[in-house]
């Protein structure tokens, strides 16, 4: 019988020993998912400030144009009061010239009436 409780016991130290062997890998296989979970995480937490970062910097870049667009329309706005300015100013000018016109018109018409 003391064979047989050898046999035994040498085959439960060996089931332990697979058993411990099992475990350390799958110990180790869980902490290789636990590193790849960690390094997600933390690539994910980069990608979120880098979104934040980028979405500071679209912001400025927006505000940027949108002072810029605002510059512009002041710019523009001035050029139409000046261009308003010069309109009147060509007004002025045609209508002296048809007043000049009308005038030499009628210095021709009595030039002839008295020649």
């Amino acid at each position: 019988m003391k064979d047989g409780v050898d046999v035994s016991l040498i085959q439960i130290q060996q089931e332990i020993k697979n058993l411990q062997l099992e475990n350390q890998d799958l110990v180790a296989r869980e902490l290789v998912k636990t590193q790849r979970l960690k390094e997600i995480k933390t690539e994910a937490n980069q990608n979120k400030i880098d979104g934040f970062e980028r979405e500071s910097e679209l912001k400025y870049e927006i505000d940027e144009k949108d002072q810029e667009i605002e510059r512009i329309r002041h710019r523009l706005l001035e050029a139409e009061s000046v261009i308003d300015v010069k309109d009147e100013q060509v007004q002025s000018l045609e209508q002296s010239l048809h007043k000049l016109a009308d005038k030499e018109k009628e210095t021709n018409y009595f030039a002839e009436l008295i020649e």
